[in-house]
Parts: structure tokens; sequence; C-alpha cells
């Protein structure tokens, strides 16, 4: 996987917010469309699709990109699973950086692709 330039991760903690997200909270629901992009800087959430336990994605984990691209439904639902503080940067904002900054949408769609084949 392309990593995201230093540049292109302080655009993104720029554009987002910080939140905290307790045990049980659903960051994303499958079938759902538009929202956010996260990345969980601390604690661990659990990936399920069609209500089965999938993976699970702990710190500097991206979550919520492939939607964000390509603007499909969720393709799988994303819930904290230990207390978790996250980046929250809304996808008003990242459609808009990676207009600016095509090396973030390219490194953006590689995490992407790399999850869906893992």
């Amino acid at each position: 996987m392309e990593p995201i330039d230093p540049k292109d991760w302080q655009a993104l903690l720029d554009a987002g917010q910080e939140q905290d997200a307790e045990p049980g909270q659903v960051l994303v629901r499958e079938g759902a469309t538009g929202g956010s992009l996260f990345v969980v800087l601390r604690g661990t959430v659990v990936v399920t699709r069609g209500g089965r336990r999938i993976g699970e994605l702990g710190e500097g984990s991206l979550l919520g990109e492939a939607a964000m691209l390509d603007g499909r439904p969720r393709t799988a639902s994303v819930i904290v699973d230990q207390p978790a503080r996250l980046l929250v940067v809304p996808g008003s904002a990242i459609r808009s950086l990676i207009a600016e900054r095509p090396a973030l949408r390219e490194a953006l769609l590689q995490a992407a692709r790399a999850r869906l084949l893992a």
C-alpha cells in the first residue's frame, strides 16, 4: 500500500475532528451511503458483513474510504469494540481534499483495495 504523505495526513487532521467512541457504537452501517471517513487513533473496532464478524481494525486504520471514493453503499458495518478515539473527517472535506491532492486519492484507493483483498 502506498503510504499517505505526511502533508496529506496533516490535511486530514486539519479537516477532521477527534471524537471519543464507546463500545457498541456503530460508526458505519452496511448498505448506508455517504457519511465520513474515520481514522482509528486509539482503541479497536470490529468489522461485520451480513451480521458476521470479518475483521478487527486498530490504531492507524482508515475506514469508510471506499464509500467516500466511489459513492456506493457501505460494504460492511463497523462497531466500536473497545473505547476508541477517532478522527472523523466529513465526506465534503474528503471530496475537496482528494480533488486538490491526487496522491491522497491514490493512497486511499490503495487502502480500500488492500482491505478488500485481505
